[in-house]
């Protein structure tokens, strides 16, 4: 994964809103914007919040269409040059940024929050009176110390979209915070992500080697960055990097579609499958039997898209099932559709 620059670029903020260098701020968070001098001009309280009342409400568009998102319409936005942007309340005492990066990796629960923790640590961890506050599941609550403004209380969440991580970031006065933070916590909700980018499609494919397994006299062709492992029960195929897995298990000839249907109740207790087909007969290769495919959810909360294959013969099921994260599986039957197509069943002879 790339790092990443500070979500607010300091220089570009303040050109946005007719600040000076000497206003710049550690931490990213951008200045005040500062008025006009006049010369009879009263003192005003400075507002007690920075969502002033009867302010409407403005879409945003991200310019290569990755997401949108609603912010209040008198705030200022200011895009990033590395992507993403920065709403910034017109008090200059509260700013919302998001900014993203690629990886080619599904992450889990705890990675996802390691890439939060890198993120704060690389981008704030210096800064005058850093401290972090909290952390949970990807949010990281932080504070900080400004030179003009004082303190601040910051929230950085990571979320994971596809082949992208999104980095949101609240900032807010620390006096605001509590009465701020819900209406800022408010804008993430609306953000929408309308690109995701899944697993590259292999151009030119790995080498691909034959396996075979004398134990349960069968065959299939595995690209050969993939793990196999066999058991008792069969054997199975991982790409650890991306969630992919193509598996062979082997059970007493029986009832196929009432196998299959038992599977998914055992998923069921434990997963809770989100939608499936239904049971209906189909083929492989010289194989007859049954397929359904369903989606479930994992336990690192990634949907998993599974296409499960069974049928018998010389009196053995045969069940052969392909799993794959739901946003990359089209790109992962590049992969699949040669494994399945290279499954070979040995005779006793072969497998000698």
């Amino acid at each position: 994964m790339k790092s990443l620059v500070p979500i607010i670029l300091l220089s570009l903020i303040l050109a946005a809103c007719g600040g000076t260098p000497d206003a710049a701020t550690s931490s990213g968070i951008p200045a005040p914007p500062r008025p006009a001098t006049v010369a009879a001009a009263e003192p005003t309280a400075t507002p007690d919040t920075v969502l002033f009342p009867n302010v409407g409400q403005q879409a945003y568009t991200d310019p290569d269409n990755r997401f949108t998102l609603v912010f209040p319409s008198n705030w200022q936005t200011v895009a990033q040059p590395t992507g993403g942007v920065v709403f910034v309340d017109p008090t200059g005492r509260a700013a919302f940024g998001v900014q993203f990066t690629a990886t080619d990796t599904q992450l889990s629960p705890d990675a996802l929050a390691a890439v939060a923790d890198e993120f704060v640590t690389a981008n704030f961890g210096s800064d005058p009176g850093f401290e972090i506050l909290s952390r949970d599941k990807g949010v990281i609550q932080f504070k900080n110390d400004d030179p003009n403004l004082g303190s601040t209380i910051n929230r950085i969440t990571a979320t994971q979209y596809g082949q992208m991580v999104y980095f949101t970031q609240m900032t807010i006065v620390e006096p605001l915070w509590a009465q701020t933070a819900p209406s800022l916590q408010a804008m993430l909700s609306t953000l929408s992500v309308r690109q995701t980018e899944p697993l590259p499609t292999p151009t030119k494919p790995l080498v691909w080697e034959l396996f075979t397994s004398p134990t349960h006299r069968v065959a299939f062709l595995v690209p050969s960055n993939w793990t196999v492992s066999e058991d008792a029960t069969g054997v199975r195929a991982d790409w650890q990097s991306s969630g992919m897995s193509f598996s062979i298990t082997f059970a007493p000839a029986q009832d196929v579609p009432q196998y299959l249907q038992m599977q998914l109740d055992a998923l069921a207790e434990t997963q809770s499958p989100i939608t499936r087909s239904t049971i209906a007969a189909d083929t492989l290769g010289a194989l007859t039997g049954y397929k359904v495919d369903y989606l479930y959810s994992a336990e690192n909360d990634i949907t998993m898209a599974v296409s499960s294959f069974a049928g018998d013969a010389e009196n053995k099921l045969y069940h052969i099932t392909i799993a794959a994260p739901e946003q990359v599986f089209p790109t992962a039957l590049d992969w699949f559709i040669p494994m399945l197509e290279s499954v070979q069943f040995l005779s006793g002879s072969d497998s000698q």
